[in-house]
């Protein structure tokens, strides 16, 4: 959110009014003293065996950029860039060699690790397609079928968490 809403919201919560320029300093020192932080966190993640990557469009004052979040399912950190290029996770992940999972956006295939599409995109995605097409019968049986896959998964999941003696039997 803008400074400016940040503002309103203290004023709004605790009856806080701070300037424009002292939010600016104080996001500015907190950046600072907690650069330490942010960077063993990336280290966390960079170093694990899997790492959930999405990117997301925002608006800012004067154009767009975008921010990138890098998570393993215990941490996450967040990494803005001006533009959606392949290059952003790549120097992130640098040496990454464990399992990359990801959306069907073509810049994650020239990451050099072991991948997996999400399947909840994939289920989105498929949605939107027979939201489309919705006249299309085969369309419409593609969805049911997949959406009969995954849910037994997802209520396993819901049920037991992440444990594979729990998965092993929708192999």
């Amino acid at each position: 959110i803008s400074q400016m809403a940040v503002g309103r919201s203290l004023d709004t919560l605790f009856n806080l009014q701070i300037s424009r320029s002292a939010l600016a300093r104080i996001k500015t020192t907190s950046a600072k003293l907690y650069e330490g932080t942010y960077r063993s966190i990336l280290n966390r993640i960079v170093l694990g065996k899997l790492v959930h990557v999405d990117e997301t469009m925002v608006k800012l004052g004067n154009g767009t950029g975008y921010v990138w979040a890098f998570t393993n399912m215990m941490d996450v950190a967040y990494v803005f860039s001006e533009t959606r290029e392949a290059s952003t996770p790549k120097k992130i992940l640098g040496d990454f060699n464990g399992v990359l999972v990801t959306d069907f956006y073509a810049a994650y295939d020239s990451i050099e690790c072991q991948q997996q599409k999400c399947l909840i995109h994939l289920m989105r995605d498929i949605n939107e397609d027979v939201l489309k097409n919705a006249f299309n019968e085969e369309m419409e049986e593609l969805a049911h079928a997949f959406a009969g896959i995954l849910r037994p998964m997802i209520e396993t999941i819901d049920r037991y968490g992440l444990k594979a003696r729990f998965l092993r039997h929708h192999e």
